[in-house]
Order: C-alpha cells, then sequence, then structure tokens
C-alpha cells in the first residue's frame, strides 16, 4: 500500500509513467485533495477525520477496486471528470460519491460478481453505466441511495443485481430517457423514483429486455407536470406511486 498522508493538497503528481501493479494508493488527507489522474490498480479514499472532496485531476482508470472508508469523490458539472473502475468493486464505509459531472462506468468481473455501494449516504452521478458490452453482474450492497443526474445505463450482457437490501434509484435530470435497459435489472426489493428537469414534456420509463420476471419492485412517478410513457407492457413485483 502507498499511503499519501501529507497535508499537500496534490500528494501526487506524475509527469512520467505510474505503473500501479497489484497496489494500493491510499489518500488520507484531511482536506480537499486532487487525485492524480494516473491508472490505479486499487484506490482508497481515507481521509483521518472529517469528509473532505477527493477531486480527480483528470478522468480516472481504476484496474481493481476503488474504495471509500471516509470522504467523498468529488466534482462539478462546469469541470466534469470520468471514472472507469474495470473488473473490481465499489465500496465504501463512511465515504459516498457526489460527481455531478462526467460518466461513472463499472465493468464488473468477467466471472463471479462484483459489488458496488455501502454506507448509508446517498451517492449521486451525473451518467452510471454498468457493462461495457462484455457479460458481467454487478449487486448492489448496503441500504445507500444512489441518483443519476442524466442517465443510467446497463449495457448490454451486463446485470445489475439489486440485492437483497431496500434501497432507491432515483432517475432523471437532464434526459427525457434517463434509465437504459440493453442489460438485465434484477429489481429485488428496490424501489425506483423517476422525476425530470428536462423541459420536455415526454419522459420514458424503460422496461425489461432480458426476460426479467418483473419490470420494477417500487415504481414511483415524481413529477405531475410531465408525461411519463411506458415503453410496453409492465410488471411490478411492489407497488405504483
Amino acid at each position: 500500500t502507498i499511503t499519501l498522508s501529507g497535508s499537500n493538497t496534490t500528494p501526487l503528481t506524475s509527469a512520467g509513467t505510474f505503473n500501479a501493479e497489484s497496489s494500493r494508493v491510499k489518500y488520507t488527507n484531511s482536506a480537499n485533495t486532487n487525485i492524480a489522474a494516473v491508472t490505479y490498480n486499487d484506490l482508497e479514499l481515507a481521509a483521518s477525520s472529517g469528509t473532505p472532496n477527493y477531486t480527480p485531476a483528470g478522468d480516472l482508470t481504476i484496474n481493481g477496486d476503488l474504495i471509500l472508508t471516509r470522504g467523498v469523490l468529488y466534482c462539478t458539472l462546469a469541470s466534469p471528470r470520468n471514472v472507469t473502475v474495470n473488473g473490481g468493486d465499489v465500496t465504501s464505509n463512511e465515504g459516498y460519491v457526489n460527481l455531478l459531472g462526467g460518466t461513472f462506468t463499472l465493468n464488473g468481473p468477467p466471472s463471479g460478481t462484483g459489488y458496488f455501494g455501502g454506507g448509508t449516504t446517498i451517492w449521486t452521478f451525473y451518467n452510471l453505466t454498468f457493462g461495457s458490452g462484455s457479460s458481467q453482474t454487478t449487486t448492489k450492497t448496503g441500504s445507500n441511495n444512489i441518483k443519476t443526474n442524466a442517465v443510467a445505463t446497463i449495457s448490454a450482457n451486463a446485470t445489475l443485481n439489486a440485492g437483497a437490501s431496500a434501497w432507491q434509484f432515483i432517475l432523471g435530470g437532464a434526459s427525457t430517457k434517463p434509465f437504459v435497459r440493453d442489460g438485465a435489472f434484477i429489481a429485488g426489493t428496490s424501489s425506483v423514483y423517476y422525476y425530470s428537469l428536462t423541459a420536455a414534456t415526454d419522459i420514458t420509463i424503460a422496461k425489461a429486455t432480458q426476460g426479467e420476471t418483473y419490470d420494477y419492485h417500487d415504481l414511483y412517478i415524481q413529477s405531475s407536470s410531465k408525461t411519463f410513457v411506458i415503453e410496453g407492457g409492465m410488471t411490478l413485483s411492489g407497488e405504483l406511486n
């Protein structure tokens, strides 16, 4: 493990090549900190105190696990960052995600299951994508809610399993189709909320495309001023609100 514990707001800079191998890089600054835009194996945000913002200096690639022990993975809409996690888990204790711009992509392991979630604080994304075309499964863990401000996508051949916990998947913001289901969504006991900040009046509610037993567990429509259009017949295992 490489632990960056100094008080410098940019504790790691790289003008050359950083070869991560099987390492873990751990940021522990208790003040707002810039994360070097290099390719990591495991990346851990573990503030020694408080809940500082850890802002990527550029787009990030993580080829192992992203561990949010304490602190906030953060960017603004004006300075968006793309974060890609390949083959690992994204888990938290007291940390959370607040990425207000860019796309967060989780490519789960080619065999077995990857895990996503943890803690009790809502994780916010602009775009959130599961998979990039290969077969993979990601299971939601913990009771924290997930929110997207633009589009959530389950790519072809990918599966998002909502797991055993009751949690909210809050979809909407700037898109007329805030949930793209090219892969499978196993709803479990989750609640999916559709809301909209777009000027368009028709918002599409995505239905199952991979033969799932249910399209949703609980489904909530959060705007009385929009028309929400169902792509086809729909089956719920819970309630429509």
